[in-house]
């Protein structure tokens, strides 16, 4: 089990970033944030840059957090490289992406962190990604194969979430009591409840809506789990969606942040 305790007084969600790491600080210092731990639900942008470049990045970052005592989490999305997750390949003092099934025990909470989803643009995606394959064979006289493995990546087939029975009973052999839950997308009842809007992409892809629904069927699994086995689940925050939506489902408090959008605005929650 991955179990952090954090000494930090406040805990915030915040929404899709998409590689928009540069208003970061700005942010911190816009809003004086000090003691404070981020909790980033997915999309982060992790894999379609060099390692070297995610390195020197949050090199920088993490000086300017650990000035404020400010942790930045990041959670698996479906625009996300899973391996940067399963091998924590970010991490730094006050930085890192976390495995799925993370514990964090911060401000007075205890969160499970669940990464992963499904992208409506995966079709287009990996017809991107062949043009670059091809792109590069042409260039560096390799085999296509080579060259997908060494051409940028536009998508991970392994994105969806799954769901770890055995880690969650682990966590409850532990006596760990989860109050909050971050994940990249939501269970099948909480908003969006429809696939309205998507329907371009669901007309390319002939196995989109099945997997859609397999996705959001994930995370019912996970909240029937921690509701059956008595974890006082007072908050569900998630991201994914790309607007801001909240609402009470049982005793459960579901939010749904927006992605970041342009000038540094990012969609951030605080859990009280």
């Amino acid at each position: 089990m991955n179990h952090l305790n954090l000494n930090s007084e406040y805990l915030f969600c915040v929404g899709d970033i998409h590689g928009e790491y540069g208003g970061l600080s700005v942010w911190m210092k816009t809003y004086d944030m000090q003691n404070a731990c981020l909790i980033f639900c997915g999309d982060i942008g992790l894999g379609f840059n060099s390692e070297a470049y995610y390195q020197q990045t949050f090199q920088k970052l993490n000086r300017e957090c650990k000035k404020r005592n400010v942790t930045l989490l990041f959670v698996r999305g479906n625009h996300d490289d899973p391996s940067y997750f399963t091998e924590q390949k970010i991490r730094f003092s006050h930085i890192q992406s976390v495995p799925d099934y993370t514990i964090v025990s911060v401000a007075g909470h205890t969160v499970l962190c669940v990464g992963g989803g499904i992208s409506m643009d995966r079709q287009y995606r990996l017809q991107r990604m062949m043009v670059e394959a091809q792109k590069y064979a042409r260039f560096h006289g390799c085999l296509l194969a080579e060259a997908k493995e060494l051409a940028p990546h536009l998508y991970w087939a392994d994105e969806p979430p799954s769901f770890n029975e055995e880690a969650l009973l682990e966590i409850y052999e532990a006596s760990i009591q989860i109050d909050t839950v971050c994940t990249h997308t939501c269970p099948s009842f909480a908003e969006p409840r429809t696939k309205d809007g998507i329907e371009s992409w669901l007309a390319q892809d002939a196995d989109l809506a099945r997997d859609i629904d397999n996705e959001r069927a994930v995370m019912d699994q996970l909240y029937q789990h921690l509701i059956s086995h008595g974890h006082p689940l007072q908050t569900w925050c998630y991201g994914h969606f790309h607007f801001h939506h909240a609402e009470q489902i049982d005793t459960t408090t579901f939010r749904l942040l927006d992605m970041c959008r342009r000038n540094g605005i990012y969609d951030m929650w605080e859990i009280r």
